[in-house]
């Protein structure tokens, strides 16, 4: 387990050194070469009280963090009294110090051995959103020289299993928002935001929170948020909009809603309403009349704006042998407004003789669009999707074909949007 802790810390540790320092209060040219003097000492396991509480007084959140950690090792001891230890940690944390705010959201026993917190002080929940808001934060940013640092200190911790859980910790936070967090939702619902209130309607996150009684201020029970988002949703639905109708349908399962919502032109909710359609929902007393309900709303959205009902509008034509000068005209609709999928399916169309829709053959169209495709900030196996695609593409034509499919697609980014450029 070792050899693997190492490689991993050594990785890590690679990563990490290229990118940016973390920030500190200012200090005076003696307050700094007691603060590098005391950090030193620390590290010899040598007492370092006296030049860190020197920066400690002066603001530094790091001389700050190491002076927490001297003192709460002399309270380890018995040595010295234990109330000064969480102090300075609280200081150095309330300016963001990612080592305080780890050591008070994992270390249980900071106020058990102080045997106090201090007043108004948060609990131990509250900095555990504080320290997990912050991991999302710096990867959000790209500043991921303490997260190294966090991660070096950990590993060298006798605690089994603790450098691990934070490996857990590093990858949720890398992959995750901070927008995504109880805490900020909570804020965010307070302040009127409708969309984080359905997220609350919707998530039963609040059993869990009010169990370990560590629920963000101003939270509510998942009861209570949905009444208070229903409540805003039918007074937007009163003045006309309709997005709040789709809402509604998400948050409610009402299915009335979600025909209100297509009814008044909201394209997202046609789309829906189709797609229900189609696999089942609604009565209807004769299939026709179902495929003419779908055909209806994919069109109504197309119309609208919306990609994949243009897409899906084109498909449903061909499916039942429709005119298929209209799935063309959708199909190329769409790629035109930009749609990825859209542009994939039109290349795909120009390179197949016979297609499905009846485009012309042409290997120069096929391989512009493809080369779009190919440039998207895409995953790394739609990116080998298409640089196969064009590749397979490339051996069908002459060298003057694929500067002319180049020359194309070089056209196309001037007079077409494209999604992920």
């Amino acid at each position: 387990m070792n050899h693997y802790k190492n490689l991993i810390k050594s990785i890590l540790s690679l990563l990490f050194l290229f990118n940016s320092v973390t920030a500190s209060a200012l200090l005076s040219q003696e307050q700094q070469a007691a603060k590098e003097r005391g950090i030193s000492l620390y590290k010899q396991e040598k007492n370092a009280e006296r030049e860190l509480r020197i920066a400690a007084e002066a603001g530094d959140a790091e001389a700050q963090f190491y002076l927490a950690q001297q003192l709460r090792q002399l309270e380890l001891n018995k040595a010295l009294d234990s109330k000064e230890s969480v102090k300075w940690f609280v200081a150095s944390a309330n300016q963001g110090n990612l080592f305080s705010l780890y050591q008070l959201s994992h270390n249980v026993k900071l106020c058990v051995i102080a045997a106090f917190c201090p007043e108004g002080e948060k609990s131990r929940g509250e900095w555990d959103r504080e320290y997990r808001k912050t991991l999302m934060e710096k990867f959000a940013s790209n500043d991921l020289q303490q997260l190294g640092e966090l991660n070096d200190w950990v590993a060298k911790s006798d605690v089994v299993g603790e450098w691990f859980h934070l490996q857990d910790e590093l990858r949720y936070a890398k992959n995750h928002r901070v927008e995504d967090t109880r805490e900020w939702l909570v804020h965010s619902a307070n302040q009127g935001n409708f969309n984080s209130l359905l997220r609350l309607a919707l998530d039963d996150g609040d059993k869990l929170c009010t169990i370990v009684e560590n629920c963000p201020k101003g939270d509510k029970t998942q009861r209570e948020w949905k009444s208070e988002f229903e409540k805003i949703a039918r007074e937007k639905i009163a003045s006309g909009d309709m997005e709040a109708a789709y809402l509604l349908y998400v948050g409610n399962s009402d299915f009335n809603m979600l025909i209100k919502s297509a009814e008044g032109g909201y394209p997202f909710a046609q789309y829906q309403l189709a797609e229900s359609y189609s696999a089942g929902d609604g009565f209807f007393w004769w299939f026709g009349q179902r495929r003419k309900e779908i055909n209806k709303w994919y069109k109504r959205a197309a119309e609208n704006g919306y990609p994949k009902a243009m897409i899906a509008y084109a498909a449903s034509i061909y499916e039942y042998n429709g005119d298929l000068s209209i799935s063309r005209y959708w199909l190329e609709e769409s790629a035109k407004v930009g749609d990825s999928n859209g542009i994939g399916l039109l290349a795909r169309e120009y390179a197949s003789n016979p297609n499905y829709y009846g485009f012309p053959f042409d290997m120069v169209k096929a391989y512009g669009l493809t080369l779009l495709l190919a440039g998207l900030d895409n995953d790394e196996s739609d990116k080998e999707y298409d640089r196969e695609r064009l590749e397979e593409y490339s051996k069908k034509m002459t060298p003057e074909q694929i500067e002319q499919g180049k020359a194309f697609a070089e056209k196309w980014k001037v007079t077409h949007p494209i999604e992920g450029v």
